[in-house]
């Protein structure tokens, strides 16, 4: 898209706009011209580039997730480390590789122990 193209579009935005009948055509006016003025086609396209990279994240991120919940309906699990950590907090990216560095550390502070089961009557 080139910076003629942008400029069409932003004053066909700013035409409709201002053909509306609850919106003032001199605020319309002002803010297309401090629009015009303060536009410049770098900012426009990383302004672009960072809401297709934040939209791309989500996207896989719905993805993985998607992927999960029809493993799990099927009673089957399969996901890789790099999707793993993708989805849950960074908080817990340190707890997941160390479960895997040290696995005998994991399964001690995760075990439970045999408890007895209580019986009010003591006649067994």
């Amino acid at each position: 898209m080139t910076e003629v193209d942008i400029k069409s579009v932003i004053n066909e935005t700013i035409v409709k706009a201002m053909n509306r009948d609850n919106i003032n055509a001199d605020l319309s006016q002002k803010f297309c011209e401090k629009l015009e003025a303060s536009t410049n086609l770098q900012e426009l396209r990383e302004s672009i580039k960072t809401a297709t990279k934040s939209f791309t994240e989500q996207l896989n991120t719905i993805r993985v997730v998607s992927s999960i919940c029809r493993q799990v309906r099927s009673k089957k699990i399969l996901i890789s480390l790099s999707q793993l950590l993708k989805i849950v907090k960074p908080k817990i990216h340190q707890e997941i590789i160390n479960s895997i560095a040290n696995p005998d550390i994991a399964k001690s502070e995760n075990n439970v122990g045999n408890r007895g089961y209580y019986c009010e009557n003591n006649d067994m």
